[in-house]
């Protein structure tokens, strides 16, 4: 053994080993709060912050999470790896009156107040204002600009411990998203294939554009949803009838309908990859539990995978052939 070599050993010897750091209890919370904004491809801003069952759906179709539906509109979502943290949600009743409230055996005594503080300190979302509390809560902190209340609070209460989340009042009159129409006579099912593909080409061609993409996909005919406000993380249009969404944020595309099925989407998405990128996408079973996936092999690029698969509400999404289906794009790493 050289001399140099042994001491590079005893450098190594000496360096000390530690434990990852934990991530601090306040932080995680304020972190998972947003799972009161959380719905399909990003979170909702402030203004839509009401439309709490776009998120339900989103957490009922993905594998890391666990929904129970406890009472009328009211709904337990916890991760399927056991976190320590409950939400429990509850949907708007007649009067617009919601709550979103975060809980569980991982708070201790001043986390709730902490994670409040987090929470509003990153800005992201942006638009909470400090408050006066009100008697029993320790934090409170007032959304400004919206049609309708929405607070954020920390408290305590007897029983559940430490509580932070979001209190909404007077959201019963706004406008509700669009929705996607299934088995409508009129709705030409070669304009939604030619949609398709010139969406997944549009997409593909500048993900990463997402200024671009939405130019082109509002130039290309498609409507913003009437609920959606700038500023929302995903911008989501559909055409006129309804018949297909596409979803454009950072880095991120989707495009869903209920007018073909999986396997058609597949291929059609084999076709329209293969004729506008000859050689670029490498086609292989999707891992994630859509139906196959696409990966972009292109040397230099960003690469791009593409995942198809059917829209699909179960607890676990897999590959199902229900006469819906979702392209879905995902930048790696």
């Amino acid at each position: 053994m050289t001399r140099l070599f042994a001491l590079l050993l005893a450098a190594f010897a000496s360096v000390p080993v530690t434990a990852p750091a934990q991530t601090p209890r306040h932080i995680a919370a304020s972190n998972e709060l947003r799972i009161c904004l959380w719905e399909q491809g990003g979170l909702r801003s402030l203004a839509q912050a009401w439309e709490l069952s776009r998120g339900i759906d989103y957490f009922r179709g993905e594998r890391i999470w666990a929904v129970s539906e406890t009472g009328a509109g009211l709904y337990r979502v916890t991760r399927s790896k056991p976190s320590g943290l409950i939400a429990e949600i509850r949907l708007p009743d007649a009067s617009g009156n919601a709550t979103c409230l975060l809980f569980g055996p991982a708070l201790q005594p001043g986390d709730a107040a902490l994670a409040a503080d987090h929470f509003v300190s990153t800005r992201y979302p942006e638009g909470f204002r400090p408050a006066e509390p009100t008697p029993g809560l320790e934090r409170r902190y007032v959304a400004v600009g919206l049609p309708y209340q929405l607070e954020l609070v920390a408290y305590r209460a007897e029983g559940f411990g430490d509580i932070v989340g979001m209190v909404l009042t007077g959201a019963s009159s706004l406008p509700t998203a669009r929705q996607l129409t299934a088995g409508q006579p009129d709705v030409s099912r070669e304009t939604v294939r030619a949609y398709a593909a010139w969406a997944l080409e549009i997409c593909a061609r500048n993900i990463g554009n997402d200024e671009w993409i939405r130019a082109a996909i509002e130039k290309g005919g498609f409507v913003l949803d009437p609920a959606a406000v700038v500023g929302s993380s995903m911008t989501k249009y559909f055409l006129p009838d309804n018949s297909m969404s596409a979803s454009v944020g950072a880095f991120l595309c989707d495009i869903e309908t209920r007018y073909m099925g999986a396997a058609e989407t597949v291929q059609l998405t084999r076709d329209t990859l293969n004729r506008a990128f000859p050689g670029v996408y490498r086609e292989d079973q999707a891992s994630n539990g859509d139906c196959r996936a696409f990966h972009s092999t292109a040397g230099g690029n960003m690469p791009i995978n593409i995942y198809v698969g059917n829209i699909g509400q179960g607890a676990q999404r897999v590959c199902a052939e229900d006469g819906t289906s979702r392209i879905k794009f995902e930048i790696p790493g």
